[in-house]
């Protein structure tokens, strides 16, 4: 696999039809790509959102990392290069995947592993059943694609499952005050994601409420497990 072959896996994204949470527009990719050779059209600029996260995290050197719903990779590869020990990156769209998993091998990056699957309480198990814990999850706009998956009740489910492999999530998610294209109903407000994260077995503390969707709020959060290492 080359450059140039690795190019016209991108100019595919989105030929198929849609998919939920990733590019609606053919040849581009959700999220930058971070490699100069790879560099395209994108629906958003994550640059800024991932110093912000890094700075209130830390070095995320000799951390294992989950990832879901990672769209081309920015953050995975990223941490990756900034020395994270293992990362295990979800992405549900197999265009992108193919993508990520092709640039993975072109670079010879070994402290990746992408899985072309939806996330679910399966992958929690399997997790737990190896005695794996992750020091960081980056759950950031996907959370409201399972809700629409599986509903709202088995999301709380879910999440207070991800909570015991999990040590510390960052988070963001629609809501009714928010905008997108699949909005989370049952959350009215900032307040409302907070008192579902607490519900869902995490602690969680505002960063901050940005605006860019459409000038409405939507929010993130830093989330510490109450129950991290408790088995499922």
């Amino acid at each position: 696999m080359n450059i140039e072959e690795i190019k016209a896996k991108i100019a595919l994204i989105a030929s198929q039809g849609y998919r939920d949470g990733s590019s609606v527009t053919k040849g581009f990719t959700y999220h930058n790509i971070p490699f100069d050779e790879f560099a395209g059209p994108a629906h958003k600029d994550i640059s800024k959102e991932f110093i912000e996260i890094l700075s209130n995290y830390g070095d995320p050197a000799n951390k294992s990392v989950l990832e879901i719903g990672c769209a081309n990779g920015y953050y995975t590869f990223n941490l990756a290069k900034l020395g994270a020990s293992e990362i295990v990156a979800y992405e549900a769209d197999t265009l992108v995947w193919d993508v990520n998993e092709s640039i993975r091998v072109l670079k010879e990056i070994e402290n990746i592993k992408f899985i072309n699957k939806k996330f679910n309480e399966v992958d929690i198990a399997e997790h737990a059943l190896q005695d794996k814990v992750f020091d960081l999850c980056l759950m950031l706009n996907v959370h409201m694609w399972i809700v629409k998956q599986v509903g709202f009740e088995r999301s709380i489910y879910l999440m207070d499952a991800l909570s015991r492999i999990c040590k510390t999530m960052y988070f963001q998610t629609s809501h009714k005050e928010s905008a997108g294209m699949f909005v989370v109903r049952e959350l009215g407000t900032v307040d409302d994601v907070k008192d579902y994260l607490e519900v869902c077995n995490f602690d969680p503390v505002l960063i901050r409420v940005n605006r860019s969707h459409d000038g409405k709020p939507r929010a993130l959060f830093r989330c510490a497990s109450k129950s991290a290492g408790v088995g499922v």
